[in-house]
């Protein structure tokens, strides 16, 4: 059963849609066409299931994020894992990826009752925190910050 999607397509774009799912049993299938004539591929499985998805701003990596507080990093071209590092010690509720100053950044949020932000890492495919907000569920900058990743990062940076 899907648990969430990403698609990799721009608004009039001549090329085919490329389609990730994620599932509860941890696979994340990826389908191309519009039409999709086939039912897909899984190109990995993670632990447990696959809760959140996004790409970055150039879409040439997708991130998943798993129930075992880590995130897999996929190239959307050669669908080859080329990377994962454990980021929270329990399910990433939720991550996104924006661009702030040129340079490209991840927020997180877990069950483990952290917000991370990340600085993503080209050279090795890896990421650096950057802030790190542990009041716990029920601080108010807490819950500022886990709504605000919960929401579309489009503007953070003034972009």
């Amino acid at each position: 059963m899907a648990n969430c999607c990403a698609v990799n397509n721009t608004v009039n774009s001549s090329e085919k849609v490329k389609l990730f799912i994620g599932c509860q049993n941890g696979q994340i299938m990826y389908l191309e066409g519009a039409p999709f004539k086939d039912t897909g591929r899984a190109i990995d499985t993670i632990p447990g299931f696959v809760t959140s998805m996004a790409f970055d701003t150039e879409r040439n990596r997708l991130m998943a994020a798993g129930k075992d507080g880590h995130v897999y990093m996929y190239d959307t071209e050669s669908l080859e894992k080329v990377g994962s590092m454990q980021l929270h010690e329990k399910t990433i509720y939720e991550l996104k990826l924006f661009e702030a100053g040129g340079e490209a950044y991840m927020a997180t949020c877990s069950q483990d009752n952290k917000v991370k932000t990340w600085k993503l890492d080209d050279t090795s495919n890896g990421f650096t925190i950057v802030n790190e907000i542990g009041q716990g569920a029920g601080s108010e900058e807490y819950d500022a910050l886990r709504a605000f990743v919960g929401m579309t990062v489009a503007t953070i940076g003034g972009a």
